[in-house]
């Protein structure tokens, strides 16, 4: 049973991120604090953070952003509070687009971790 979290403005549970970078914009960073707190209210309830890329550049390069992208947001959620064992990372690079990379609007898309309430 997977929950996510999304609202009229946008997703929630969707972290992006700007070209080449590894950490959040502030902006995004505070989407986690719904996050936190659904976490917060359900025991037993644990994260799945997936990073992913857009196509630009070599594969194994995407894989460690996308990995150091799941990290970044691991540490802020544990900056706020949520234990760091509750926290799954899962690394999916460029393999999982979901919107086509031929476009900078569609590759800004790509960029992201999508973070999972389980």
């Amino acid at each position: 049973e997977m929950a996510t979290i999304s609202s009229a403005t946008g997703d929630l549970d969707i972290i992006y991120f700007d070209f080449g970078q590894i950490s959040a914009p502030l902006e995004e960073l505070d989407k986690l604090s719904l996050i936190v707190s659904a976490v917060k209210m359900i025991e037993n309830k644990t994260i799945m953070l997936i990073g992913h890329t857009d196509n630009i550049g070599e594969e194994s390069v995407n894989l460690g952003v996308a990995a150091a992208r799941g990290a970044s947001i691991r540490a802020a959620l544990v900056e706020r509070g949520v234990a760091v064992n509750k926290i799954t990372l899962i690394t999916k690079g460029e393999t999982k687009p979901v919107a086509p990379n031929n476009s900078a609007e569609g590759r800004a898309k790509n960029r992201r971790v999508q973070v999972i309430i389980k």
